[in-house]
């Protein structure tokens, strides 16, 4: 993989963990909103729900897409060793955009020298 790919690749895999956190914190603040107003406005609450949803979708179209590359790269990585390479899809596919910034560090990330690693 070159190494603007994988600077792209490394940006992509960010995308869903900050999305998460902004969710969290959006959520928060509409709770937040609707707990201290004196009355209910619905329509207000269901515009505030509406302008997470289009964030959402892409975050999991992008994620989704993740999953395959990662998928795929560790499948055919030669330095994830053969009992590793089972454990690293079921993370992905379990605990995905928790794992796919770890794997990206350990495998894949530009800076990283073009060595395998070493088995203990």
């Amino acid at each position: 993989m070159r190494q603007p790919t994988k600077i792209l690749l490394g940006l992509l895999t960010l995308l869903p963990p900050a999305f998460f956190a902004l969710l969290i914190v959006r959520m928060v603040g509409i709770m937040s909103e609707v707990m201290n107003a004196p009355t209910i406005d619905q329509d207000h609450i269901l515009e505030q729900m509406r302008s997470i949803l289009l964030p959402g979708l892409i975050t999991t179209l992008v994620s989704l897409f993740l999953m395959a590359v990662y998928l795929i790269d560790a499948n055919k990585n030669p330095e994830v060793r053969e009992g590793g390479r089972f454990v690293w899809m079921m993370l992905f596919i379990f605990a995905g955009f928790v794992t796919m910034p770890v794997y990206y560090i350990i495998y894949i990330h530009p800076w990283r020298p073009n060595q395998p690693i070493e088995e203990a």
